[in-house]
C-alpha cells in the first residue's frame, strides 16, 4: 500500500506518479501528506523515463518468455526475476555490478568513512 511505501522511505524528495494514480482520493492522500508529486501526463512516457526503462526491460526479461497458465505461475515467475533483477542480475547503471553487490560495497564505504571522521587528529 501507498502508506506502508511511505513508511519504509519517508516523504522526502519527489513522488513521480503516473496517470493511473490522478484520482481524487490519491491526490488528496498525497496532499495530507505533504509529498511533492509530479503528475505524468497522459500518453506521456518520456515524462517517467526511469519506470519506462524498467517496464521494458520486465516485459522483455520475464512476462514475453513464458505463456502462464495461471495466475499464481505469472506471480511466482514474476517474484523469481524480480529477486533475480534486484539482487543477482548485474547493471549498467552500477557499473556492472548486481545490486546486492552495490549496495554491499556501499556500506562498506559508509563505514570506512563513519570510521575516517571519528579519528581524532593529532
Amino acid at each position: 500500500s501507498l502508506n506502508l511505501r511511505v513508511r519504509r522511505i519517508g516523504t522526502r524528495g519527489l513522488l513521480i506518479v503516473g496517470p493511473e494514480f490522478v484520482a481524487k482520493k490519491v491526490q488528496e492522500w498525497i496532499e495530507d501528506r505533504h509529498i511533492n508529486a509530479r503528475f505524468i501526463d497522459p500518453g506521456s512516457p518520456w515524462q517517467n523515463g526511469h519506470n519506462e526503462s524498467f517496464n521494458g526491460v520486465f516485459r522483455d526479461g520475464c512476462l514475453n518468455r513464458w505463456l502462464f497458465e495461471s495466475i499464481q505461475e505469472a506471480r511466482e515467475a514474476t517474484e523469481h526475476w524480480l529477486y533475480e533483477y534486484n539482487f543477482e542480475q548485474p547493471h549498467g547503471s552500477l557499473s556492472g555490478r548486481s545490486p546486492e553487490m552495490f549496495f554491499e560495497q556501499w556500506e562498506q564505504q559508509q563505514r570506512e568513512a563513519a570510521r575516517g571522521s571519528s579519528e581524532i587528529p593529532n
